[in-house]
């Protein structure tokens, strides 16, 4: 008997020849240009509100209690809320979000999205699922997400004005 996996291997197939796919219940591009992957996310609309924390600071905290950078994006809280709900291991590019240019970071930038302790509770990066810690994202600072497995599916989010820095050392 062969092993169909997940919902059965023909009806995968079947879907990716469609060119969407739903695993994760996300939609997004197969095949074709994965950088407009992002606009078939489908978003939950997270709800949130600003709160002053002890800090002094301006957050944007959700319902769950996780605290995000007042600078973050709605539709960036919606992607990690679902990322940290689903366990889903991503990859973030970190940059200035008004320009949209990447900051090219290497390291710590691939993880599965946890949340800290403590009064203000902080959106973490952590490793793999085995690790009890991670450093904290910077949720202001965020002009890409995509699968960190590229199989999964490529770009779930992209700044629009998302572009790469040209430095030559010279």
């Amino acid at each position: 008997m062969k092993n169909k996996g997940w919902k059965g291997e023909s009806q995968r197939h079947s879907m990716a020849s469609k060119g969407v796919t739903t695993k994760y219940g996300v939609k997004t591009l197969i095949g074709r240009d994965r950088t407009d992957a992002h606009r078939f996310y489908n978003y939950k609309d997270t709800k949130w509100d600003f709160v002053e924390g002890i800090d002094g600071r301006t957050y944007k905290v959700t319902d769950d209690g996780t605290w995000y950078d007042k600078k973050t994006l709605g539709q960036v809280i919606d992607i990690l809320q679902w990322a940290k709900d689903n366990d889903v291991r991503i990859r973030i590019y970190y940059g200035d979000t008004e320009t949209g240019e990447d900051w090219s970071e290497e390291y710590d930038v691939n993880g599965y999205v946890g949340r800290s302790n403590g009064s203000i509770k902080i959106p973490l990066l952590i490793h793999n699922k085995k690790s009890y810690g991670g450093g904290g994202i910077l949720t202001g600072s965020i002009v890409g997400i995509e699968f960190a497995n590229r199989k999964e599916g490529g770009v779930i989010y992209k700044n629009q004005n998302y572009h790469v820095k040209n430095d030559k050392m010279e």
